[in-house]
């Protein structure tokens, strides 16, 4: 880089990846927001002892501060409508903590989930990256949950996982 002159030409594209339509399953902006959200903040929890369609077998939790988890809730609450999963709010009033979470009980989003995501702890999350082939829609949500989460802090998204971090720059 430092040998590069005003008169040298690096290549680039500025057009967006286009949506395959044969693999594209109509995905919108509010699923990219929820993954990008489970990406930050998000955790999963299956309890083996419980039957296939016990409440809580498949439980999903986001926690964030109050001011993020104002914004993120709406979504959370039409993902889980769609997906017919059931909601928990719990709220922590302890103001150093700051912490609000929110647990959603659903195979079906759990699913969903594991679909787009991969890894259990924040430091090994990967991204399917087959979300590439999904509307350029789901693609900006997944940025805009990740960026409401944790993972945006102080205008700049960031992650412990190495793999992550080449994922979201393609």
């Amino acid at each position: 880089v430092s040998e590069l002159t005003t008169e040298d030409y690096l290549l680039h594209s500025n057009l967006q990846l286009d949506t395959y339509a044969d693999k594209d399953i109509g995905l919108k902006r509010l699923h990219g927001i929820f993954i990008g959200a489970y990406l930050g903040d998000g955790s999963t929890y299956v309890r083996n002892k419980l039957s296939d369609n016990a409440f809580g077998k498949y439980s999903i939790t986001l926690s964030l501060n109050a001011k993020k988890m104002k914004v993120l809730k709406p979504v959370v609450e039409k993902i889980a409508q769609e997906f017919e999963g059931t909601l928990s709010c719990l709220s922590y009033p302890n103001p150093v903590i700051n912490c609000h979470s929110i647990v959603i009980s659903s195979k079906r989003i759990y699913d969903f989930i594991k679909t787009w995501v991969f890894g259990k702890y924040c430091y090994e999350k990967e991204i399917n990256l087959d979300c590439l082939l999904q509307s350029r829609e789901f693609r900006k949500g997944i940025y805009q949950g990740y960026y409401l989460t944790d993972g945006g802090n102080s205008n700049r998204i960031y992650t412990t996982s190495t793999k992550l971090v080449n994922q979201m720059e393609a």
